[in-house]
């Protein structure tokens, strides 16, 4: 932290937020700004590591996509199957 001006600021992420303005970005973020993590089975896991390494997270956000358009809280093998053809490997 450095202090400026009388004011306190943290970097997160980048961005420079002064800490007595945080509960007003806060307040004004919506919950679909949130992402409620999902479950996934210990197959489906071991699916993903399957996966090579430089394209595991874009790949693990598009099988979490899939899982919540088809309102599933859990990813399953299946699902993560269902993905790989999608992807075409």
């Amino acid at each position: 932290m450095r202090k400026s001006k009388g004011f306190f600021y943290k970097k997160i992420s980048n961005l420079l937020i002064k800490l007595s303005d945080l509960p007003t970005v806060i307040n004004t973020m919506s919950d679909s700004d949130f992402i409620d993590a999902l479950r996934w089975t210990s197959e489906a896991k071991e699916k993903l590591q399957n996966i090579p390494f430089f394209v595991r997270s874009q790949a693990k956000a598009r099988i979490e996509q899939l899982a919540r358009e088809a309102g599933q809280e859990v990813v399953t093998a299946n699902l993560v199957e269902q993905a790989r053809l999608e992807f075409g490997q």
